[in-house]
């Protein structure tokens, strides 16, 4: 029986020839035997020899004095590139000895009994090279077997990657913040992934450290801005969206500043990572108290500034007008000192009421002057039921008694009586108004006072036939001392107006006027008001 140990077997014919050649069958048989397996032998060489030579790495052996005595690779096959370049040859032969220097080192631990493993260079590639010891049989080491192969590509992306995260670590730690990569839990506290250098700087503790503290860096605020960044947190748990924070901080027992902002981004699995940084602001702040406080003494300048000028306008405007009626009571009261034997009784009342009506108008404008001065905070009398009607007839009556040169039409809603107000600032609103309406229209004109009531508001509305507003004038009537252009010689000081304006508004109320030249302004007020 034919043991066959490999795949190759002999033809009939080539069998039978075989048997015809020896002298019996079990000789025949051992001869064909021996022939298969020689055949396959053969065989499994010419095989391994195509599977070196198809490799893109290269397979070589070398002998015990490190010349080549085999060279395989699919390189071989390139243009100018064969096997008789190596067979044969040690490494210096080929490349010289500075360049072999790294090889012949290499091969002589391998032929020691180690396995050595290098990278080295040639003009612009970039190769990896693998040696181990060549046994025989007997475990005797006859050379070096070894494996090379090109890691330009390799090399090339490695040294890319490298460049791009020197950058990126160089760009981490020069930039004046500090950058994060945290989980929260589900209280909130972080969980870094990666905190960088900059946090040394910033914290004066580094990453390693602060990864420690039970609350990262909110470990390191100020108690009693803590709270807020807290809340901040909270807010941003349930629905994670960019986050800000800005607040104070105790780095090595000073105060500063912080910046702390973040954005969250949620992972194919579900997580949300965040990405944040960590800055100082300390300087920032800093110079934005230093630009309040520099408005608001350039504030306060201005309004000494205008004070100032307040006043030197208010004393003008006082000298001026007291100047007039003190001119009438001073020659009033001569010519009763000197004649008041020769004067009638008739003719001596006259005076006297005329001096009286001359020290009325300077009490009235020292009265304009006080409510003018007076802080717009100063509150006026609390708010109480009044009868409406009552104080608006009266006023009329006043107005009659006052300017009978001026007619005063009154209209009074039906359903005005009873309100909840401030009667003493009403009154004198109404008063400033009518006598600006008196002072700016002609005799024998009529001034129209309309009361009534509107959606819980007080509405007052003060009509003249008189000169009008010129458009000049009328960004500037409530300013205090200011006369418009047509006051000509008008008495006053200026201030009615700014008086109403600033009553109006201390009882949260609202003035509107509405002017056309030479027909004459209407002034609307809306106060609130209540209902008893």
């Amino acid at each position: 029986m034919i043991q066959r140990s490999y795949n190759i077997m002999l033809t009939s014919e080539q069998i039978q020839l075989v048997r015809d050649c020896c002298k019996d069958a079990a000789s025949a048989d051992m001869l064909i035997n021996m022939i298969e397996n020689l055949l396959g032998g053969y065989q499994n060489v010419a095989r391994f020899r195509a599977i070196l030579n198809s490799m893109a790495d290269v397979i070589f052996s070398l002998d015990r004095q490190q010349r080549h005595t085999g060279v395989y690779g699919r390189w071989l096959s390139g243009p100018g590139v064969n096997a008789s370049l190596f067979l044969g040859k040690t490494a210096r032969e080929i490349m010289g000895e500075e360049a072999a220097a790294i090889h012949e080192a290499a091969n002589s631990r391998a032929l020691a009994g180690d396995t050595v493993t290098y990278e080295w260079q040639s003009a612009q590639r970039f190769f990896q090279t693998t040696v181990s010891p060549l046994m025989d049989t007997a475990n005797n080491i006859i050379g070096v077997v070894g494996i090379g192969r090109d890691i330009t590509r390799l090399k090339l992306t490695e040294r890319a990657l490298k460049a791009s995260n020197d950058l990126y670590d160089d760009l981490v730690r020069h930039i004046p913040s500090a950058a994060y990569r945290f989980q929260r839990d589900n209280t909130g506290r972080p969980q870094y992934e990666y905190i960088s250098p900059r946090c040394l700087d910033l914290n004066g503790i580094g990453a390693a450290a602060l990864m420690e503290l039970p609350d990262g860096v909110a470990s390191l605020m100020h108690p009693d801005d803590a709270g807020r960044y807290w809340e901040a947190v909270r807010q941003v748990m349930d629905d994670p969206r960019p986050f800000v924070w800005e607040g104070r901080m105790i780095i090595n027992g000073e105060v500063r500043w912080h910046r702390l902002e973040s954005r969250p981004h949620r992972t194919a699995e579900g997580a949300v990572i965040w990405h944040g940084l960590q800055s100082d602001i300390t300087e920032r702040k800093q110079a934005e108290a230093l630009r309040l406080e520099q408005e608001r003494l350039q504030l306060a300048l201005r309004q000494e500034q205008d004070m100032n000028h307040l006043r030197h306008q208010m004393l003008a405007r006082i000298a001026h007008e007291f100047r007039t009626p003190l001119a009438i009571i001073q020659s009033t009261s001569d010519m009763l000192a000197r004649y008041s034997d020769r004067i009638t009784a008739d003719r001596r009342e006259e005076h006297l009421l005329q001096i009286n009506r001359q020290i009325a108008q300077m009490v009235q404008m020292l009265n304009a002057v006080h409510e003018a001065l007076r802080p717009a905070s100063d509150p006026h009398f609390p708010p109480a039921p009044f009868d409406c009607r009552q104080l608006m007839l009266e006023l009329a009556e006043q107005f009659r008694r006052e300017w009978p040169s001026r007619r005063l039409a009154l209209t009074i809603s039906d359903e005005l009586n009873q309100i909840t107000g401030d009667a003493d600032a009403i009154q004198h609103i109404l008063s400033s108004l009518l006598s600006n309406a008196v002072k700016y229209s002609d005799d024998g004109t009529t001034i129209h006072l309309s009361v009534f009531l509107q959606a819980g508001t007080l509405v007052l509305c003060i009509q003249d036939e008189g000169w009008g507003i010129p458009p000049a004038d009328q960004p500037h009537i409530f300013e205090p001392f200011y006369r418009g252009s047509n006051a000509g010689r008008v008495s006053g000081l200026g201030l009615g107006l700014s008086f109403a304006q600033q009553a109006v508004a201390a009882l949260k109320g609202s003035l509107h006027f509405d002017t056309q030249p030479s027909a004459g302004t209407t002034f609307t007020v809306r106060l609130p008001v209540g209902l008893p």
